[in-house]
């Protein structure tokens, strides 16, 4: 699986698009991207295939923080 992520800011609001293999690493972005000074929001778009979270393997999903 081919793992690519988007990242655009606009007026401190950063967007993240693309696909994971685990949600494990789709937290740690959306947290590393909320991290960054200047940054006041974010809209999450990332999807995994993997829910290595909660244990399960739940296919193609998406989370919002």
């Amino acid at each position: 699986m081919r793992k690519n992520v988007r990242v655009t800011v606009h007026d401190g609001v950063v967007t993240l698009d693309g696909v994971l293999f685990s949600r494990r690493q789709a937290e740690s972005i959306a947290r590393a991207a909320l991290a960054v000074p200047g940054i006041v929001g974010l809209r999450n778009n990332l999807r995994y295939a993997i829910d290595d979270v909660a244990g399960r393997g739940t296919a193609w999903t998406s989370i919002r923080p």
